[in-house]
């Protein structure tokens, strides 16, 4: 809301129009705001942790050659290993973007 307030206000400068703007933000939007964005940030926590094991992984799989005895969660992350660091690669913009 802030963002936008800020670009109407810019314009209306640009303008020359003056603008006093007022928003009244209700105390339950709150709530609904942040159910909605819990599963991005969710999202964007549990690729972090993955690529912080991608490479551990790897070298595991060097040295073992076998991966079978690692859990199945790591053995996802160590076949979409490229993946997710193709994607933790946009994280920076999406972070910005739900900033």
């Amino acid at each position: 809301i802030s963002v936008l307030k800020d670009l109407i206000t810019k314009e209306a400068t640009a303008r020359k129009i003056s603008l006093k703007p007022q928003v009244d933000v209700k105390p339950e939007t709150f709530p609904r705001f942040l159910e909605l964005i819990h599963p991005k940030l969710a999202f964007q926590h549990a690729l972090t942790q993955q690529v912080r094991m991608v490479e551990p992984l790897r070298e595991v799989q060097l040295q073992e050659g076998e991966t079978k005895f690692l859990a199945p969660e790591l053995q996802i992350v160590l076949q979409h290993a490229t993946e997710i660091q193709q994607q933790f690669e946009l994280q920076p913009q999406r972070l910005a973007f739900l900033h």
